[in-house]
């Protein structure tokens, strides 16, 4: 595991997983996946600094570990080094206990 994950980023990042997994869990109609641009967007208007490639390393993390099921975009991105240019499809309950 990266320190990324366990650091302050990676509970940052796993927060708004979880916090748009609820929603979706409630019935809500939020998008059929989370792109990891829209992670990037929410933790820059925080005013979080993120790393080059650490939310690639922190999502393919939580991946492997069976926490989230991922996949990569086909589209080209604006920004890939920042936010990896991937999509979450669903999160495991135990990322969000």
């Amino acid at each position: 595991m990266t320190e990324y994950v366990s650091g302050e980023l990676g509970g940052k990042i796993k927060a708004i997983i979880c916090e748009w997994w609820k929603l979706i869990g409630e019935g809500a109609k939020p998008a059929e996946c989370l792109e990891s641009s829209s992670i990037y967007e929410q933790l820059i208007s925080e005013g979080i600094e993120v790393p080059d490639h650490a939310m690639s390393e922190i999502l393919v993390e939580l991946a492997k570990g069976g926490q989230i099921k991922l996949t990569m975009d086909s589209r080209a991105s604006r920004d890939p080094n920042k936010y990896g240019s991937m999509s979450i499809r669903s999160v495991s309950p135990e990322l969000c206990s």
